[in-house]
């Protein structure tokens, strides 16, 4: 699938977006094309456990004769896979000779995310904090430990 990128010299707001006439298809009715398909495939989902909600669209998107289903792991997808017979000919019987094709893409993990201010407090080194660290390393022995402390103190008073 590719897709041709159109370049406009002014913006466009999003009703013009979704209702252009342009494209083969408009957001809406690419949109309301999904919902639909989802709708029909959902009943043949009922009963499996596998925790996807194909009438949500962030799941299920109908484009350019495919189906794609997007999952988040790769039991959901080896399960949806073995399914998908089943469900191309639920679209079958409604006239739809779509493709169904499953796709993973994982949830974001916390490891993975960028740190922003969003995730967690932004925390700034004092000097009471620095003094504090180096009185304590001063107690300490000769290691890499007391070595590391140090090191932290002084970075707490540049920052």
């Amino acid at each position: 699938m590719s897709f041709d990128v159109v370049r406009r010299s002014r913006m466009r707001s999003i009703l013009q977006i979704t209702l252009d006439r342009s494209q083969a298809d408009t957001l809406a009715e690419e949109l309301a094309q999904s919902r639909r398909v989802g709708r029909l495939l959902q009943p043949a989902l009922r009963g499996l456990p596998l925790g996807i909600d194909l009438t949500d669209p962030g799941v299920l998107r109908r484009r350019d004769g495919f189906v794609t289903i997007y999952v988040h792991s790769a039991g959901q997808s080896a399960k949806l896979r073995q399914l998908v017979p089943r469900l191309e000919k639920v679209l079958a019987q409604e006239g739809l000779r779509d493709q169904i094709v499953v796709k993973i893409l994982p949830k974001e993990t916390l490891a993975e995310r960028p740190f922003s201010s969003a995730t967690g407090p932004a925390r700034k080194g004092s000097q009471a904090g620095a003094e504090a660290i180096e009185r304590d390393a001063a107690a300490m022995p000769d290691s890499p430990l007391k070595e590391a402390l140090l090191a932290l103190a002084k970075t707490l008073r540049v920052g």
